[in-house]
């Protein structure tokens, strides 16, 4: 596609994501891109005339949601999460043309699948990846009010070792495998 390109940012490269990353419209704060690259997250970025129209990032380790909650994943699993095109160049089927580059990146890595969750209303988002191939595997709730913390998964959900939980104190980076699975929105799970 004349004008456009792909580029795979990792952590030696966040000063030139944080400047390719200026514009307010795009949702990635410095803190959000400096702190996703510093635990080894990647970001899949699509580029225009060199100039950032679209990302996606992908996880290698466990990874806040929200409110305390993480997103657990199968060691030859990346998470993929935080996907953003902006308007204007929505409908250009951008993330099809791009994905294989993306998907060699991670496989070079070890990972092998990929698996991300995405709201169950946004029937545009599912609609895409189930066009790119992505299979729908189940969904996952959690609820988190104060100290409350309760999950459940369906059974495709829990055979692909996806969860939602809550790290212990002290263990912020999600990697204790003793935790229970936590919860707060109704996802469909897509690998």
């Amino acid at each position: 596609m004349p004008g456009f390109s792909f580029r795979v940012f990792e952590q030696s490269e966040a000063e030139a994501l944080i400047a390719c990353a200026k514009r307010p419209e795009l949702e990635l704060s410095e803190t959000f891109v400096r702190d996703a690259l510093d635990k080894g997250d990647a970001c899949h970025a699509i580029l225009c005339n060199d100039e950032l129209v679209s990302y996606t990032w992908s996880a290698f380790t466990p990874t806040h949601d929200t409110n305390g909650v993480y997103a657990g994943f199968g060691e030859k699993d990346r998470y993929v999460y935080k996907a953003f095109t902006l308007p204007e160049f929505r409908g250009r089927h951008l993330y099809r043309v791009f994905k294989p580059l993306g998907d060699g990146y991670c496989i070079a890595r070890g990972c092998t699948h990929a698996i991300g969750f995405v709201k169950v209303d946004n029937r545009p988002s599912i609609h895409a990846l189930l066009a790119l191939g992505y299979h729908r595997i189940g969904f996952a709730v959690y609820l988190k009010r104060g100290p409350l913390f309760v999950a459940f998964r369906t059974p495709g959900v829990r055979r692909r070792g996806f969860r939602f939980f809550v790290p212990p104190k002290g263990d912020e980076d999600g990697d204790s495998e003793n935790q229970l699975d936590s919860a707060g929105r109704t996802r469909s799970l897509v690998e």
